[in-house]
């Protein structure tokens, strides 16, 4: 008899790619569902209360961090040192009359009149690092706006408003704020969009008061108040619209013809920034309005292009889709544009204040046309 044949072993059936079995799978679902529980954690109201503020605290580290470290580098520059020079005069009850990085009165240039309160502190702390750390605290601080739009007004799950808190904190222009000396127009970031979040919620007195709080830093700001009430008034809010534009606009005109001008030289952007239309202000108006195409290619030129961008492109262009959001801040924006000023630095980073705060608004409610509508949030 023929000997029996062996007995093949049976095929291995291959397992479909992605299948996932024993512990493994086991360990993938404990994962998944400590990540929704902490999720869930994170989405309730607790963690807006709590949250933005810890990540406030830890930008306030790195910012001040960093910018302390630059002047003992020995890196500052005559802006810091021309404000150190105003808060020694403020707090020995002198008028702030400089000599560093040319001469002339410190409330000549956009009327800070929040730093008299400031440069009281330096009667008793270092004026160096009074100003670094209160500005570095007054960028960090700005972070919890914008987590509070996100989360209270657009509604957005936890890990985008993370997405937008991280960006706020690695922002080139806000980083130019914190490491450029020190500019007093830095510090009405947080207002801006204190005041923008105070806006959407209704709260009007509250959006009055953070409005103040950014003109009395810098008054040429009173251009985006005015602004945002012509926005509101065509929204339907025409009582505090009308009131929002009569008042932005009045204080700038008062504090620059008022009080700037008889102070020293002076101007709505910088003295002489739009020395190339003219020497006063109604022959700059009257060359721009006969000459209409000359601003439009000043303002839309290469360094001026690139300066833009350098403040959307961190945000990916997101705010380019919520315009709107972006009007308040467009005529300041506009005429710093046309002018022959510095955009960056210690020099120019302050004349983008305006520009980042809308930008972060605007980019918010962007997030809202890629998510998804659920029950409570935008997934």
């Amino acid at each position: 008899m023929a000997a029996p044949a062996a007995r093949r072993p049976p095929p291995r059936i291959p397992r479909p790619p992605g299948l996932i079995v024993g512990p493994v799978r086991r360990r993938n679902r404990r994962l998944d569902w400590l990540l929704l529980r902490w999720q869930a954690r994170l989405d309730a109201n607790w963690a807006d209360r709590v949250l933005p503020w810890l990540l406030a605290a830890a930008v306030f580290v790195v910012y001040a961090g960093v910018a302390l470290a630059r002047v003992d580098r020995l890196d500052a520059g005559p802006v810091l040192g021309r404000h150190v020079q105003a808060a020694w005069h403020l707090a020995e009850g002198r008028p702030p009359e400089l000599t560093i990085a040319g001469d002339g009165n410190l409330f000549a240039d956009r009327l800070p009149l929040l730093f008299v309160p400031l440069a009281t502190l330096t009667r008793v702390l270092p004026a160096t690092s009074t100003l670094l750390v209160v500005q570095a605290a007054a960028l960090a601080v700005g972070l919890v706006p914008v987590w509070l739009l996100a989360r209270k007004v657009v509604r957005l799950r936890v890990g985008a408003a993370l997405a937008l808190a991280f960006a706020y904190a690695c922002h080139p222009a806000i980083a130019d704020l914190s490491l450029g000396d020190f500019n007093p127009q830095a510090l009405a970031l947080s207002p801006l969009l204190a005041a923008a979040y105070f806006v959407e919620r209704k709260a009007w007195a509250r959006f009055a008061l953070m409005s103040a709080v950014a003109v009395l830093w810098s008054s040429e700001l009173g251009l985006v108040v005015a602004a945002t009430g012509v926005v509101l008034f065509v929204e339907g809010e025409r009582r505090i619209g009308v009131r929002a534009a009569v008042a932005g606009t009045a204080w700038t005109l008062i504090a620059l013809l008022a009080v700037q001008a008889p102070l020293g030289r002076t101007g709505i952007v910088a003295p002489g920034a739009f020395a190339d239309y003219g020497d006063g202000g109604f022959e700059v108006l009257v060359e721009m309005l006969r000459n209409p195409f000359r601003p439009v290619v000043d303002m839309v030129s290469r360094a001026e292009i690139a300066t833009v961008a350098w403040v959307l492109a961190p945000l990916a262009f997101l705010p380019v889709l919520s315009f709107r959001k972006l009007v308040p801040a467009l005529p300041l924006t506009a005429l710093v544009l046309v002018a022959d000023v510095p955009l960056r630095g210690a020099d120019g980073g302050g004349r983008m204040v305006p520009l980042v705060a809308s930008s972060f608004v605007a980019a918010t409610f962007a997030l809202t046309r890629f998510g998804r509508p659920s029950i409570e949030r935008i997934i």
